[in-house]
């Protein structure tokens, strides 16, 4: 039979290991729960921001189209005219000779008599420079009469201002009461000749054969007037009528000048060059995107005989790489590092530069969860 005392004390420590081990349980589980949760912390605030930037490359394309002929691309129309013209120019160059200055002067009569002046009748200035009548003259007495008078002698010195002039073939007496004077300037004492030089006639038939294109092409531009219009020169001729030297104050052009135009529809035409564009672009990878300009169109080739043209049409775009392309998927960076990552965009087309930004400062990788990662392209051009 066991004693009081003893079986008291077993059953206390009976009861004493239970609860001893629900305790170590609860912290347990305490402590995991802590665990995990600092682990869900850890991983949530875990973020990422790749930045990319990337500069676009130009693609071309070109298109080759036949027009007149019966199995031509598109809808295109050739229509040809013929330009004749004639115009004056005149030259730039040229020099200044001697020339006889001339001018109108005043005659005064303060006698009672009628003065008869014959023509080549000597009128001085106070100065000594000499003019002549050009006519005769009857200055009636009390009176003034105006006649032409003109220079003894060429040169610009007798492109004199208002004056008095002497008549000194008249008497001492008379020359005081029969007498001349002038309001306005002598003129032409330097005359300027022009000379037909290289640069002038070089100059004259540029501009002539720009007028005649001009005109051609308005001529054929209202055929269509629904259309747009390229034009190319077959064949031009001008003659002058004078030569590479001479002295003239103008000289003429005539010029003939064959045009042909092709005519077509601009939305047609970019949509086919838009089109080869396209082909120009890698699979989902890349993205292309069009210039606001219309194709440029070039005359190749015209056969005079059949009407058939030859015609290239060029356009051009931007092609970058697609934000939306797999390549740049965020599960493409999960776990990854800086040099990683940065390695990885580097190598794709058009990457110029990367930027990655981790948060907290101390996280060394891309977070594996979408939510947590933000991928930024921008362009740069």
């Amino acid at each position: 039979m066991t004693p009081k005392r003893k079986q008291t004390n077993e059953n206390f420590f009976e009861q004493k290991q239970p609860v001893r081990f629900y305790k170590y349980v609860a912290l347990t589980f305490l402590l995991v729960t802590l665990l995990l949760f600092f682990v869900v912390i850890f991983v949530s605030a875990k973020k990422a921001t790749i930045t990319i930037t990337v500069r676009p490359d130009s693609v071309e394309a070109k298109e080759t189209f036949t027009i007149g002929s019966s199995d031509q691309k598109i809808v295109g129309k050739t229509e040809k005219t013929t330009v004749e013209l004639k115009k004056d120019f005149s030259p730039q160059t040229g020099k200044e000779i001697e020339s006889i200055a001339v001018g109108k002067i005043t005659l005064h009569n303060e006698t009672g008599l009628d003065q008869a002046l014959i023509p080549t009748t000597r009128l001085l200035t106070p100065e000594g420079i000499l003019f002549r009548m050009k006519d005769r003259a009857m200055v009636p007495a009390n009176g003034t009469t105006i006649v032409d008078v003109y220079a003894d002698k060429p040169g610009r010195e007798n492109e004199i201002g208002p004056s008095k002039f002497s008549i000194p073939g008249l008497a001492q007496d008379k020359q005081k009461v029969i007498y001349g004077t002038s309001e306005s300037m002598m003129v032409g004492g330097i005359r300027k000749v022009g000379i037909l030089g290289d640069t002038d006639l070089t100059n004259a038939q540029k501009d002539l054969l720009a007028e005649m294109q001009k005109q051609g092409e308005e001529k054929l531009a209202k055929l269509y007037p629904n259309l747009i219009g390229v034009y190319k020169v077959l064949s031009s001729d001008i003659l002058s009528d004078k030569k590479v030297g001479e002295e003239v104050n103008n000289f003429s052009l005539t010029g003939k000048l064959d045009l042909v135009g092709f005519f077509y529809d601009k939305i047609e035409i970019k949509n086919l060059i838009n089109k080869e564009l396209e082909k120009k672009v890698v699979g989902n990878s890349e993205i292309l995107s069009f210039n606001d300009s219309e194709p440029s169109l070039n005359f190749e080739s015209y056969d005079t005989s059949s009407t058939i043209a030859i015609v290239t049409a060029g356009g051009s775009g931007l092609v970058s790489i697609n934000p939306e392309s797999p390549e740049l998927a965020k599960q493409m960076f999960f776990g990854k590092d800086k040099d990683e990552v940065r390695r990885y965009l580097l190598s794709l087309d058009h990457v110029q530069a990367v930027d990655i930004k981790f948060s907290p400062a101390w996280v060394g990788t891309v977070p594996a969860l979408s939510d947590h990662v933000n991928v930024v392209v921008k362009s740069v051009e």
